[in-house]
């Protein structure tokens, strides 16, 4: 779990960083979460093409919606919403896809971490 990284970096307003962990390990996982997701949805039968080319046409418009609002540009607070909304996001597909193979979404656990990232966002800077 690397989001707390995120937060960290945000707080410390260190963007290389925060873009790297963002745009790499962060996004990786929602991009093979959205992978499952479309997998489940269709049987298996749609390729979401590499790194998800195929987004837009297989996701339901209003996830599409979500998942372009995942790309921030440089600005703190559009990077902080776009990292709760990279969550909702994830949160939204994994509980279909727990469901769907019977596995249990470790809500509390996402819980905890949500609460994380709203505490350091808070926290004064120095």
């Amino acid at each position: 779990m690397v989001t707390p990284y995120i937060a960290k970096g945000l707080w410390r307003g260190e963007l290389s960083y925060v873009k790297y962990f963002f745009e790499r390990p962060v996004r990786n996982m929602l991009v093979l979460m959205l992978d499952w997701y479309i997998g489940v949805q269709s049987n298996f039968e749609s390729n979401p093409g590499k790194l998800g080319k195929y987004y837009e046409q297989l996701l339901p418009p209003e996830l599409w919606q979500k998942f372009v609002s995942t790309f921030p540009d440089a600005d703190e607070a559009n990077i902080w919403r776009s990292l709760y909304t990279m969550g909702e996001l994830f949160r939204e597909t994994a509980k279909v896809v727990s469901d769907h193979y019977g596995f249990t979404y470790n809500e509390g656990e996402d819980e905890r971490v949500t609460a994380y990232l709203k505490h350091v966002q808070s926290l004064p800077r120095s």
